[in-house]
């Protein structure tokens, strides 16, 4: 497989601000959350603003007695003889 120079450059610049704060993980957070947005680039959040309102499924064995539709008419057969 190929690598790829866009990835490369992205993994190098990774590890000089790593190498730069000492490789301590909260430094790194702390720096990148103070640059965010310096920019002039938007920043989006990420926080939940609410959690979506998604009906539950129902399934047939919980429902109540009054609840499920009647069962369908036995079809005819047809023998064939031969």
């Amino acid at each position: 497989m190929s690598r790829d120079p866009i990835i490369d450059e992205i993994r190098a610049i990774r590890a000089a601000i790593a190498q730069e704060l000492g490789n301590d993980l909260k430094a790194i957070i702390a720096a990148l959350k103070r640059k965010e947005g310096t920019d002039g680039h938007r920043v989006v959040s990420l926080a939940a603003t609410g959690t979506p309102k998604i009906p539950a499924k129902r399934k047939a064995g919980r429902m109540r007695p009054s609840q499920r539709s009647q069962p369908a008419a036995p079809r005819a057969v047809k023998h064939r003889h031969v």
